[in-house]
Parts: C-alpha cells; structure tokens; sequence
C-alpha cells in the first residue's frame, strides 16, 4: 500500500518478505535491488538479518555477481 504513495526502498520490502518467511519472493526483490545497482546492495552480505538464506545458492550466486 505504502508503494503505491511513494518509493519504497527494496531492501525493505525485501526484509519484509524474509521476516514472513517468502523465500522466493526475498530473492525477487534482492535481484531488483541489483539491477537498480541499490546503495544497500553490500550490506546484504554483512546484515545478519539475512543469515537466514545466506545459505542458499540464490544469495550466493548474487553476492557472487556483486563481486564481493
């Protein structure tokens, strides 16, 4: 609802989809934040929030692509 009034940053909406336990709706929004080259980008890969699906070939993969 809040998106339809103004932006909405996707590491939120991200993190959002993570506490709720989407998975794959957490790497959708994770691969906007890369193609939007996100400021936020990097810290995925030092949050502990994402501890979660840090394990999993998708973030890998994307942690990867951003050369980090």
């Amino acid at each position: 609802e809040l998106a339809r009034k103004r932006y909405v940053p996707p590491y939120d909406v991200a993190a959002v989809y993570l506490g709720l336990g989407e998975t794959d709706r957490v790497f959708e929004w994770l691969e906007r934040m890369y193609q939007d080259r996100s400021v936020s980008m990097p810290w995925i890969n030092m949050d502990p929030q994402w501890d979660s699906v840090r394990s999993d070939p998708r973030f890998q993969e994307l942690v990867r692509r951003m050369k980090l």
